[in-house]
């Protein structure tokens, strides 16, 4: 049986500053432990994308949370 989703709430969305990635997806950083960092990405319709590592590796976390968030993209394009 199919579920209806619900778009995210823009409260939500709040939480995730950086939007200039990938269309239609926002992305944040935290530090989830001493010098471990999660990257996590989120669309209007809940579907996520993470990396974790360290500090030095930021920039590729982003670069590969924003791959996986196009294929998605690419993906739902195709249904």
């Amino acid at each position: 049986m199919k579920k209806n989703v619900q778009r995210i709430s823009s409260s939500i969305l709040a939480n995730y500053p950086i939007n200039d990635l990938v269309e239609g997806w926002y992305f944040k950083i935290d530090e989830i432990s001493y010098g471990v960092y999660l990257v996590e990405g989120i669309d209007n319709w809940g579907r996520k994308v993470s990396c974790t590592g360290i500090e030095n590796e930021i920039t590729t976390m982003l670069q590969e949370c924003s791959r996986r968030a196009k294929t998605i993209n690419d993906q739902i394009r195709k249904i």
